[in-house]
């Protein structure tokens, strides 16, 4: 028996190494078929993890790994957070969401994922929902997954929802101080800023950004979209 098992995992080492596989591939379904993935972004800036859009990308196989795809239980949700989509509302609440709260003990990156959409529950499945109405094809189920991307450069200090986020919030820069950072978006991108304690040391000393303070950024009904993209551009530059 033993070196019939011997046998066997030669073979498999095998045939693995000649077809280029990674182990991991041997582990996840195959998703060859699929022709869409929409990917739910999110970005890590410090302690806060925020959504910040949903969008379309064509599926490439030699991606399959990025996304840990294994289909689990037709009665419960897959073995990972990714997930096909067959209507929307369904496979939302009783795959994706379901998944996140049933790991969510299990891993700190989990646990916030599940805050902040459960936080923007209806603007996520909204976004989901206009991105799956609007695919090319639908002749296979498009892939839900998830994309966290990690912000090197600057801190944003906001509510956790945006039923809490009034019409300002806070910015440090990573690589620069206040002073600096504030000049640049004066200068380069004619933007007004507040740096300092804003007169509450006491709420900087729990955000651990005594005694600098942050930059304060406030906007007001006359501000466009357009001003939200140059200002994104402005703090990431």
């Amino acid at each position: 028996m033993k070196k019939l098992l011997n046998a066997l995992y030669e073979l498999g080492k095998t045939y693995t190494e000649k077809e280029g596989f990674q182990k991991i591939d041997l582990l996840l379904d195959d998703l060859s078929k699929v022709e869409s993935v929409i990917v739910a972004e999110f970005e890590k800036s410090g302690d806060y993890l925020n959504y910040i859009s949903t969008n379309e990308k064509k599926f490439n196989t030699d991606d399959t790994h990025l996304y840990l795809y294994k289909k689990g239980s037709s009665r419960g949700t897959d073995l990972t957070p990714s997930t096909k989509i067959t209507e929307v509302e369904k496979t939302f609440n009783l795959k994706f969401l379901k998944w996140l709260d049933n790991n969510k003990k299990n891993d700190s990156i989990v646990n916030e994922l599940f805050n902040e959409i459960k936080s923007n529950e209806d603007l996520i499945k909204e976004d989901i929902k206009n991105v799956f109405d609007n695919l090319e094809s639908k002749k296979t189920s498009p892939l839900l997954s998830i994309s966290i991307k990690e912000n090197d450069k600057i801190n944003i200090f906001c509510a956790d929802s945006l039923e809490n986020q009034g019409s300002l919030f806070s910015v440090i820069h990573k690589q620069l101080n206040l002073t600096d950072f504030a000049k640049k978006l004066c200068t380069d991108y004619d933007i007004i800023t507040r740096i300092g304690l804003h007169c509450s040391p006491a709420s900087h000393k729990f955000l651990k950004t005594y005694p600098e303070g942050t930059m304060r950024i406030s906007f007001s009904p006359y501000h466009s979209a357009e001003d939200l993209e140059k200002l994104k551009d402005a703090i990431n530059f």
